[in-house]
C-alpha cells in the first residue's frame, strides 16, 4: 500500500489521472442521484394529479406564511383541478385558530385538514 501511495505521490500524470477518474465517478453518481430526485418527484406530481389532492405540511405557521399558503389552493384548482389540503401536523402548529379560521377557513378552494400522505415537509 506504501508503494502505491509513494508511486502516487511521485508521479503526476497518474495522479492527474486518478483526479480525472475521481471528478467524472462524481459526476456519474450526481447524474444518477439527481435523476433519481427528480424521477420520485415526478412520481409524486403524478400522484397528486391522479389523486386529485395535494396535503401539504407547512413548517411555519405564522400569519404571514400562510398568508403566502392561502393563494395555493385556488392556483391548484383552478390550472389542475387538484384539491389543497394541509396536514394534520400543520394545523396542530397553528396557535391561532382565528388566524387559522380567516385565511383558510374562509378560502372556498380550501378542503379541509388531513393526514393521508404529505407532500412538502
Amino acid at each position: 500500500m506504501k508503494k502505491i501511495i509513494t508511486l502516487i505521490k511521485t508521479s503526476k500524470t497518474l495522479f492527474k489521472f486518478l483526479v480525472y477518474l475521481y471528478y467524472f465517478y462524481r459526476r456519474i453518481y450526481k447524474f444518477f442521484t439527481e435523476t433519481n430526485e427528480r424521477k420520485e418527484y415526478y412520481t409524486q406530481i403524478e400522484e397528486i394529479k391522479r389523486n386529485k389532492k395535494i396535503i401539504v405540511d407547512i413548517s411555519f405557521c405564522g400569519i404571514g406564511d400562510l398568508l403566502v399558503w392561502s393563494l395555493i389552493p385556488e392556483l391548484l384548482k383552478k390550472q389542475y383541478n387538484v384539491n389543497f389540503y394541509i396536514s394534520k401536523k400543520t394545523f396542530d402548529l397553528i396557535k391561532n385558530k382565528d388566524v387559522f379560521d380567516l385565511i383558510f377557513g374562509l378560502n372556498p378552494y380550501f378542503k379541509g385538514v388531513c393526514d393521508d400522505g404529505v407532500f412538502l415537509g
